[in-house]
């Protein structure tokens, strides 16, 4: 049975969260494995790459609830959440377990949310999964 746009919108909005979450997790972290250095610091473009993608997402979310974007803009929505996981956990892994992250949740609520919604390629889920194990 296939989700309505109402569903996938508000299932997006909750990923919204969690992964704003999980960045306001990576942030709080004393070393950056992707940069080498030993504090976090946001002019980095890897950094700024994954800061501008999850802004980019929520103002297209907010742009597709209000009705002023098209619904089809929430493929590229989940095409930055797919980009700031892939940094989180190519990148922060340790850090974010160390702060009590559950890797668990990002499988069972972003990962099958995504596929649910169609809105994950197979060579996403893919990739994502292999960077959680």
């Amino acid at each position: 049975m296939a989700l309505s746009e109402r569903s996938i919108l508000r299932d997006s909005v909750d990923v919204l969260r969690i992964t704003a979450g999980f960045v306001s997790l990576a942030r709080t972290t004393k070393f950056c494995r992707c940069c080498g250095l030993e504090q976090w610091q946001e002019d980095l473009p890897a950094v700024q790459a994954m800061g501008n993608a999850l802004q980019a997402a929520q103002k297209a979310l907010h742009d597709i609830e209000n009705r002023s974007a098209p619904f089809s803009q929430m493929t590229q929505v989940w095409n930055n959440f797919f980009i700031v996981y892939v940094h989180l956990f190519r990148y922060h892994s340790r850090e974010l377990t160390g702060s009590g992250c559950d890797k668990g949740q990002v499988q069972n609520v972003v990962i099958d949310k995504g596929i649910e919604c169609g809105m994950l390629s197979p060579a996403q889920v893919q990739e994502l999964k292999s960077l959680i194990i």
